[in-house]
């Protein structure tokens, strides 16, 4: 399961971790396309992102994406 670190100042990114290891970050809007989400495995090599209405939506969005990510690479998360 994704575990979410607090931002740090208002504004600022929320991270998503597997462990310790941060997997991507939803960012709040800068413009009308609303809550910008990153999945990011290794760098930029693998990455996937989007953008989502509402912060809830970009966090369930990188969150299925992981999912997806897992699944494909028939992996799952320790408990």
């Amino acid at each position: 399961m994704i575990r979410w670190r607090a931002p740090s100042y208002s504004g600022d990114r929320r991270v998503a971790l597997a462990g310790r290891v941060e997997i991507g970050a939803v960012f709040p809007p800068l413009d009308k396309k609303g809550w910008a989400w990153r999945l990011w495995i290794t760098g930029s090599v693998c990455s996937t992102g989007g953008f989502a209405p509402s912060e809830l939506g970009a966090k369930t969005a990188l969150d299925r994406a992981w999912a997806d990510f897992l699944n494909k690479a028939n992996l799952r998360e320790a408990a």
